[in-house]
């Protein structure tokens, strides 16, 4: 059972998914994305190995400075992306910002080529998310650096971007005070 939490699987996702939050090196990245990737191949019918792949290699493509590997990395990101779909049970709205981040990552290999097209998608991805849960606190913060970023001339703005910063400040607060101590 994948929330077993005297299982294998559970104390080695949940070792790699803390590392997640104080991961720092891109080496530490490399080090969790093979931990994921040989539970991937063993737990083929778990979708959370799959996403949180996805998420690392999203991050990693991010944080690339070869360019010719930013797309690579995007590439993985979105077929671990597929197997989430495929097997379901992971909260679409996770996804969507996992779908956003790999745009924004995407962008930077061609700001002037890729500029517009990357951007309405990252913004179409987190807007549905928007939709879907008005209150989720990494879709709200992502929508504030979304329009501090983007030129005016595309929808930017520092108002939109206050708005959504003060609602992601607000629902990280509520998220924080629902979880158990």
């Amino acid at each position: 059972d994948e929330w077993d939490i005297t299982s294998p699987y559970y104390r080695v996702m949940a070792e790699n998914v803390v590392k997640l939050d104080t991961i720092i090196s891109k080496a530490d990245l490399y080090s969790v994305a093979a931990t994921l990737e040989r539970v991937a191949r063993v737990e083929k019918d778990k979708a959370l190995p799959q996403y949180y792949l996805a998420f690392v290699y999203s991050t990693i493509a991010f944080r690339e400075e070869d360019l010719d590997k930013i797309d690579e990395w995007g590439d993985r990101s979105e077929l671990a992306l597929a197997k989430v779909d495929e097997l379901g049970g992971i909260i679409d709205e996770e996804v969507l910002v996992i779908r956003a981040l790999i745009q924004y990552a995407r962008l930077q290999v061609d700001y002037i080529g890729r500029g517009v097209e990357s951007s309405e998608k990252a913004e179409g991805y987190l807007l549905k998310g928007y939709k879907t849960n008005p209150d989720h606190p990494r879709i709200l913060a992502m929508l504030s650096q979304h329009y501090l970023r983007v030129p005016a001339q595309v929808g930017g703005s520092l108002k939109k971007a206050c708005y959504y910063a003060d609602l992601a400040i607000a629902a990280y607060e509520t998220e924080k005070a629902s979880r158990p101590q």
